[in-house]
């Protein structure tokens, strides 16, 4: 690359930042292929919210354990679901529970 009095080539194709130029506000996005990551519609039984909220309590740090276990339980697991297309996003997707006791465990259908 050379320099001129205008910056590097590098510097004209991303800008003085070295970021990607950014859309204009209606233009279509830069990757049209880039489907959404999350299902489009999510249930959870109340008996899910029930074992998110007893494995995610603590009332020393507030909220942050659920968030946590939501991210590993929840999206960390359904997102592998879909993947392996034992789940669809096409139709609702519901989060229920399995097994009592100890040995609960969430499960993802559709």
């Amino acid at each position: 690359l050379t320099s001129s009095s205008s910056g590097t080539a590098c510097q004209k194709r991303s800008g003085a930042t070295g970021r990607p130029p950014r859309n204009k506000p209606g233009a279509p996005p830069t990757s049209p292929t880039r489907q959404p990551s999350a299902p489009s519609d999510a249930h959870a039984t109340p008996a899910a919210i029930s074992y998110l909220a007893d494995e995610g309590y603590d009332p020393e740090f507030g909220a942050r354990p659920v968030k946590r276990v939501i991210q590993r339980q929840v999206l960390n697991r359904l997102s592998k679901d879909i993947l392996a297309q034992k789940i669809t996003r096409d139709k609702p997707i519901i989060i229920d529970v399995e097994g009592s006791g100890e040995d609960r465990t969430l499960v993802f259908k559709n």
